[in-house]
C-alpha cells in the first residue's frame, strides 16, 4: 500500500522495503514523525522506536541535535521482536559512538551492520572491526 500526506510519499509497498533492505540507514525528515499514526513506544538515550500504523512498522531513529528537522532512521521493519531486539542493541551500542563525535547516516552504516553481523560484540570491538579506532580513546569505549 502507498499512501499519501500532502503531496509525499510516506510509506512504501512491503515489497520495496523489503527489498530496499530495512536496515538501511537513512535520513527522513522528522516533521514525519509528529503524529500521523507514528506513536513512540520506547525511547533510550537518543534512540527512539516508533509504532507507524500507516505502513504497519516499526521504525527506530537516532534524534541527533546538531540536525533538529532531520535525522537518521536506524531501521524500518515489520516485525514487533525484530524490531525491540535491534532498538535495544542500538541503543546500547551506539551511545559510544554519538556521546564522542556527531554521527551522519553514512557514517552510522557501518557501525549497525558490523552490530547486527556480530551482536555479541562490545563497541570496542566494533569501533576496531569498521575502522573507527580514533574513538577508542574515550572513557567510553573502555567499559
Amino acid at each position: 500500500t502507498v499512501f499519501f500526506n500532502r503531496g509525499r510519499l510516506k510509506c512504501f509497498n512491503l515489497w520495496d522495503t523489503v527489498s530496499n533492505n530495512p536496515y538501511r540507514v537513512r535520513d527522513v525528515p522528522l516533521s514525519d514523525y509528529e503524529g500521523g499514526g507514528k506513536v513512540k513506544v520506547r525511547e533510550e538515550n537518543r534512540v527512539v522506536l516508533y509504532k507507524n500504523s500507516q505502513c504497519q512498522s516499526w521504525d527506530c531513529l537516532l534524534m541527533c541535535p546538531n540536525t533538529p528537522t532531520m535525522t537518521p532512521r536506524l531501521f524500518q521493519v515489520f516485525s514487533e521482536d525484530n524490531a525491540i531486539y535491534w532498538f535495544s542493541q542500538y541503543a546500547l551500542k551506539l551511545q559510544p559512538f554519538y556521546d564522542t563525535h556527531p554521527l551522519k547516516a553514512e557514517s552510522i552504516q557501518p557501525i549497525v551492520n558490523c552490530s547486527r553481523s556480530h551482536p555479541d560484540w562490545s563497541c570496542a570491538h566494533i569501533a576496531v572491526e569498521t575502522g573507527l579506532r580514533k574513538f577508542l580513546k574515550y572513557t567510553s569505549f573502555q567499559r
